[in-house]
This record gives structure tokens, C-alpha cells and sequence, in this order.
């Protein structure tokens, strides 16, 4: 999956049920500053008021 996710041109963050950061590309890394072994609402904070819900959600 994480060689997938580094073909893709747009931001792509794959998480497991948890919310734990797997992989991310370039895209990811760079707009948002998503990054491997973190949580998925870190990311999410600027974005959204309840990150948790949102991440429940997806």
C-alpha cells in the first residue's frame, strides 16, 4: 500500500481502525504534515473542530 500511496499526486494518508498513521506520500507530508506513527486527528486539528469524530466517521 505505501508504494501505492507514493504514486498518488494528491494528498493520501492510509490509517489503520485506530487512527494510527500507516503511510503517507510526499503530497501528504508536505500539506498537511501527515506522518507515519502518528494519529490520524493530529493532522486533522486545523481542518476540522472535532477530529475524532471525523476520523469515527471515514
Amino acid at each position: 500500500m505505501a508504494v501505492f500511496a507514493e504514486q498518488e499526486l494528491i494528498t493520501c494518508v492510509i490509517a489503520n481502525a485506530q487512527g494510527d498513521i500507516l503511510t503517507v506520500n510526499a503530497e501528504a507530508r508536505a500539506r498537511v504534515q501527515a506522518f507515519p506513527g502518528t494519529r490520524s486527528e493530529q493532522f486533522m486539528k486545523p481542518m476540522f473542530a472535532n477530529p475524532p469524530a471525523i476520523a469515527v466517521r471515514g
